[in-house]
């Protein structure tokens, strides 16, 4: 199956679990739809399927939680996400994104394609 040409997402929430996330969530259901088939045929291609498989959200990693916060820095971290909700969701648009892509990384910093996939230290 091929992937989908292009994606319009919206803006879902801000969250902050062991990451610091933007969530998205599809604009309609048609793309929801289309999103969902292609994940169940890369599934099905790859026989990959983590547990969340059907509660995973599209996100955008802003940071992961590496060290402990102080309660003063934990408050500062929600009261951060508070504004940023409140900022976020009058502000939000459609985003028009381009189709998904098989990517590689050796780690989060650099996500390359199949053409580029040598250029990895792993590889």
């Amino acid at each position: 199956m091929p992937a989908p040409s292009a994606l319009r997402m919206r803006y879902g929430e801000v969250v902050c679990r062991f990451n610091l996330t933007i969530n998205l969530a599809p604009a309609d259901e048609a793309v929801a739809a289309a999103l969902r088939a292609y994940r169940e045929a890369v599934s099905d291609a790859t026989q990959v399927r983590f547990p969340d498989f059907h509660s995973y959200q599209f996100h955008m990693s802003l940071g992961y939680r590496l060290i402990e916060l102080t309660p003063d820095e934990q408050a500062d971290l929600e009261q951060l996400i508070v504004d940023w909700q409140q900022n976020l969701a009058p502000a939000a648009r459609t985003l028009n994104l381009p189709a998904p892509q098989l990517t590689f990384f050796d780690d989060m910093t650099r996500f390359v394609g199949a053409d580029e996939r040598n250029s990895l230290r792993s590889r």
